[in-house]
């Protein structure tokens, strides 16, 4: 049985970085994906997706370490890749990205629309998503599978010698063009069974709608997970912020540009801890939370941080329900005439957060605005969770832990 090596997940962002063509004048509306009743359900089982996800990567991960994943970029892997499974493999996957109850055609078409329109949202953030179908010479793969991930995901297929030491420089090559060199490489060697890759990148800079200014970032306290003290480099503003408040978090927006895009910030209410907030994070509280956004007038200090990571994820794909892709038994036969099995789920992710950004646009409002006589604190001066998403769709693109510097 050969392996079929998905490498998963090219995630480069930066988040607040100055846009490359300056100023924000001209900025165009925000722009809203309309949805059709299966892509909403396409959209649910997404969300779900993501939080089951970072629910099991959570429980594996040590408790003192900083960690992220792109959900989006997962979700959209698996879907190239259901295109080549069939019979209990394929309904495995399906299960557990939640698209049971829509077909094959209607996930890929979601995909396809999201590739077509995410980038054109907001004309001051930019968004690539790329796919490759990478095949070692002398596997066929079968012409629908080809043509149903080069039709709706815009997937490179290409055949290469993976025996040859070429190979590397080339598979490398296109991951760090894809993600502005922030992943300049994902592939380390290429063992003798694989004869498949299947890849996706996804690059996202986006700039602050409000700005922080450099000249009041200030040195400060953030109180890690072991009760340690670390100084480091917080951003602080002012500012008519969304702003949500329930028994587990204290909640505060921050939108790029034209408020397309944005990073909800989970502040953990005191005397919880950020792990016991998070165990109430799933899709039912989401929802509930999102329809409760007021604005308040924030003072916020909001650290600056850097990420790396770089995770194989088969542990928790197998604990999330896919289980025969990576067995004898898995059934790859739409893909090609080779017997294959899944050898390797990976994911390398980057992420930047500095001051820069550009004040322009509409703040998205939820249930009337918040009165205080005094503006709420919004200290992110203890551990957190952040999440990256697009508004309209609620398409998580990012999400993560930070609890130490």
């Amino acid at each position: 049985m050969k392996k079929l090596l998905l490498m998963i997940g090219l995630f480069g962002i930066l988040v607040g970085c100055q846009n490359d063509e300056g100023g924000s004048d001209g900025l165009k509306p925000r722009k809203d994906i309309n949805l059709s009743a299966s892509e909403s359900r396409v959209v649910e089982g997404n969300t779900n997706f993501a939080f089951h996800l970072f629910s099991e990567m959570n429980k594996m991960k040590p408790d003192q370490e900083n960690w992220m994943i792109s959900p989006f970029s997962l979700s959209m892997v698996l879907g190239m890749t259901s295109n080549g499974a069939s019979g209990n493999t394929l309904a495995e996957i399906k299960k557990v990205l939640g698209h049971e109850n829509v077909s094959m055609e209607e996930t890929n078409a979601f995909y396809n629309k999201l590739i077509k329109e995410l980038g054109d949202l907001d004309d001051t953030s930019q968004l690539n998503i790329a796919n490759s179908v990478w095949a070692h010479n002398g596997i066929g793969l079968s012409d629908s599978f080809v043509e149903m991930n080069q039709k709706n995901y815009n997937a490179q297929v290409q055949n290469l010698d993976f025996a040859s030491p070429n190979a590397l420089t080339t598979i490398n090559q296109w991951c760090a063009e894809q993600t502005n060199q922030t992943i300049p490489a994902i592939v380390d060697e290429i063992s003798e069974d694989t004869k498949l890759m299947l890849l996706n990148a996804l690059y996202f800079k986006g700039v602050w709608k409000n700005k922080f200014e450099e000249r009041y970032t200030i040195t400060d306290d953030f109180t890690n997970v072991d009760g340690s003290i670390s100084k480091v480099s917080m951003m602080t503003q002012g500012k008519d912020l969304p702003y949500a408040q329930n028994e587990y978090f204290s909640m505060g927006r921050f939108d790029y540009g034209n408020g397309a895009f944005g990073m909800t910030i989970l502040l953990p209410n005191e005397g919880l801890t950020l792990d016991e907030s998070l165990s109430h994070l799933n899709l039912t509280n989401w929802d509930k939370w999102n329809n409760s956004w007021t604005e308040a007038r924030l003072d916020v200090k909001f650290p600056k941080f850097e990420m790396k990571a770089h995770d194989e994820l088969d542990d928790v794909l197998k604990a999330m329900g896919i289980k025969e892709a990576f067995s004898s038994d898995a059934d790859f036969s739409a893909l090609s005439d080779t017997p294959l099995k899944v050898g390797l789920f990976e994911q390398a992710s980057f992420v930047k957060v500095d001051e820069n950004g550009t004040v322009m646009g509409t703040v998205s409002k939820g249930n009337g605005v918040l009165l205080a006589p005094e503006p709420v604190s919004f200290y992110m001066n203890r551990p957190f969770a952040f999440i990256i998403s697009e508004q309209s769709t609620g398409s998580i693109l990012l999400i993560g832990k930070i609890v130490n510097f």
